[in-house]
């Protein structure tokens, strides 16, 4: 496991200076994804599949809005699936890095379950040479008709490949705050 302190959880501080104090920083932990497949390929479901009103799943919908191209969020933030490798818990904060550069915020709003990931619980397989690290969760209702054709949101926005995520790690504040909620 690495550990890498970032600015904004975006931009990765490499330098032997520490960021100004008014720059908040975010302790997070980097996670492989799997080089021996590709992972361009992004799937999603409907987030009316979620139906335990007990479950974190469901209280993450509640609140959580649909944006113009069907996709949910919580706090500007996409709700994704991903693998245990990558979460243990719905709620923990991920960025995702494509190889284009570009790089989203995701929060986890269900987990895949290890049955129907790798052995490394890191994916989905789609082929022999493709694999799914995140489930997008989405209202097929607004959704792109091309996605819900393809099954895969890279037809509308999100193109490239994963080439790493980072998942923030909670602060002993944080944590604390969470056991006197």
């Amino acid at each position: 496991m690495s550990l890498l302190v970032i600015t904004v959880c975006v931009t990765i501080t490499g330098s032997a200076y520490p960021p100004p104090a008014n720059i908040p920083t975010i302790e997070c932990e980097v996670l492989s994804v799997p080089e021996e497949v590709s992972t361009d390929f992004k799937a999603w479901m409907d987030y009316r599949t979620i139906t335990n009103k007990t479950s974190v799943q469901w209280q993450l919908q509640q609140d959580a809005v649909t944006d113009e191209n069907g996709f949910r969020k919580l706090n500007g933030k996409y709700m994704v699936a991903v693998g245990t490798y990558y979460a243990k818990q719905c709620g923990e904060q991920l960025v995702v890095l494509l190889e284009n550069g570009t790089y989203f915020e995701a929060v986890v709003a269900d987990i895949k379950q290890d049955k129907h990931t790798d052995k490394t619980n890191r994916y989905t397989p789609v082929t022999e040479s493709s694999g799914n690290i995140l489930e997008f969760i989405v209202d097929s209702k607004k959704l792109h008709r091309d996605a819900k054709i393809l099954g895969d949101i890279s037809a509308v926005e999100l193109q490239g490949n994963i080439v790493s995520i980072l998942k923030q790690i909670k602060s002993d504040k944080e944590k604390f705050d969470d056991k006197n909620q």
